[in-house]
């Protein structure tokens, strides 16, 4: 196809009706817009320019931008909890073996970070280690999204030790010196900061 032909069915296609609902429908959904040109099957750079060329566009496609947002968010909190409130017998059947990966629920399956074989002491033993996530990092985290806890950020000064703080007499001074460097050194007008 060439360059021409690509443009032409661009054309045709930013042209729909309907075009600015689906794109910002997906985008909404948590689709990124190089997905969404692809699925178009046009250039990413068409589609984005075409978005940004009329207020309406661009007002739906930021509240589009803002929805997928919160459905991040609520993605993440929702995979957070799950993770925090996974119950590990759901890895195991009812006589205790470990269910085939095939058979796991979904949120086990999740849920599981690695499962390691080895032979066991006993000819024709095996004995399998299940890790799954970290349940405690989990809440941790999820208490972090919905800003249950704050992180304390601590503010030092050089060495850790104080914060210097200049007093007015001192920062009278050195202002001052500055004019006074400015005004003798002929400096006067036409600087950074506009005249005299």
């Amino acid at each position: 196809m060439t360059r021409r032909d690509t443009k032409e069915r661009e054309r045709a296609l930013f042209s729909e009706p309907d075009l600015l609902d689906v794109v910002v429908d997906r985008l909404a959904g948590g689709v990124v817009l190089t997905e969404v040109a692809v699925e178009l099957g046009v250039r990413y750079s068409a589609l984005y320019f075409w978005l940004h060329s009329d207020r309406e566009r661009v007002s739906r496609y930021a509240k589009a931008m803002e929805s997928r947002r919160v459905w991040m968010s609520e993605t993440v909190v929702h995979a957070f909890l799950q993770l925090a409130q996974f119950d590990f017998r759901k890895l195991y059947d009812a006589d205790g073996n470990l269910l085939p990966l095939h058979q796991l629920p979904e949120d086990a399956a999740r849920a599981l970070v690695s499962i390691d074989t080895q032979e066991g002491q006993l000819p024709g033993v095996r004995m399998r280690k299940v890790r799954v996530v970290d349940r405690l990092r989990a809440l941790e985290n999820l208490g972090r999204t919905v800003e249950l806890f704050k992180d304390r950020l601590v503010h030092s000064g050089p060495n850790n030790g104080p914060i210097p703080i200049s007093d007015r007499e001192t920062v009278r001074r050195r202002v001052t010196d500055l004019i006074t460097q400015k005004v003798v050194g002929g400096q006067t007008g036409g600087g950074p900061s506009g005249p005299g």
